[in-house]
């Protein structure tokens, strides 16, 4: 019953971030704008996957570090009554997410919806932007607990944004140029199935057919993934990266000395 009023107050603190509003709003304008620009649903759903694996993870991340760093007082005021540690992070990890995932849903079915265009390639999109919801969610809490200061926390939160949407890519690709000699298109394929970010994009453009947008490491993935019909793997991979920020978050917040 405690865990169930604090996961309510939770989610009315939340809602009452008017960012989430704007949020759902730039999902909607984004998602109408390319509808009308392309001249194709079919166009519009491609152009849409790539916004979702970039734009998602970015605000799912810094919206979790900043709520948690602008309620640090609240939370130890938490930590003070007879509640589990265990309770506080998992109830605003999932009230975060539960929020997100509504403005997420609402966003970008309704453009399609006035158009009378809702489709499987529609909700596939949106089932993955949720998975990338509730992982960046999980992994800024971790990083809020992890960095008491707020500055190393947002620079921490947005280098690995980079990394892991930029980089990554860039440092597969130069290992394969160092190493063209050898037989590493097989290594090189598994190490990009780490990246959710990648692993996502490859999971919707597999969906799309959009190959020629996946990038040098994303080709690689998508081969990996057809040729082992990896798709429960990758799947598998995902639900990993879910569940283990929000294990380290819980076994953070329990030893943190507040």
């Amino acid at each position: 019953m405690k865990a169930f009023k604090l996961f309510k107050y939770e989610l009315l603190n939340v809602l009452r971030n008017k960012w989430i509003l704007f949020y759902g709003g730039l999902l909607f304008l984004f998602s109408l704008a390319l509808i009308w620009i392309g001249g194709s649903y079919s166009k519009a759903i491609l152009s849409i996957a790539n916004l979702i694996v970039v734009l998602i993870p970015l605000v799912s991340l810094l919206f979790s570090v900043v709520y948690w760093y602008y309620n640090e007082s609240y939370t130890e005021m938490l930590i003070t009554q007879p509640l589990s540690r265990k309770s506080i992070f998992i109830t605003r990890w999932l009230a975060i997410s539960l929020i997100h995932s509504i403005t997420i849903c609402l966003g970008l079915i309704l453009p399609f919806v006035a158009y009378w265009a809702l489709s499987m390639g529609v909700i596939i999109n949106i089932l993955i932007g949720l998975i990338l919801c509730w992982i960046f969610t999980g992994v800024g809490s971790l990083i809020s607990l992890q960095f008491r200061d707020r500055m190393k926390g947002f620079g921490f939160s947005l280098s690995l944004w980079l990394f892991l949407v930029l980089i990554y890519d860039g440092l597969i690709l130069t290992l394969l140029l160092v190493l063209k000699d050898y037989p590493l298109d097989m290594i090189s394929g598994i190490i990009g199935v780490l990246n959710p970010i990648g692993l996502s994009r490859v999971l919707l453009l597999v969906y799309h057919d959009g190959s020629l947008l996946l990038g040098y490491t994303g080709v690689l993935v998508q081969n990996l993934i057809l040729s082992f019909n990896g798709i429960l793997i990758a799947i598998s991979i995902l639900i990993l990266w879910l569940v283990i920020p929000v294990l380290l978050g819980i076994k953070k917040i329990t030893n943190r000395d507040f």
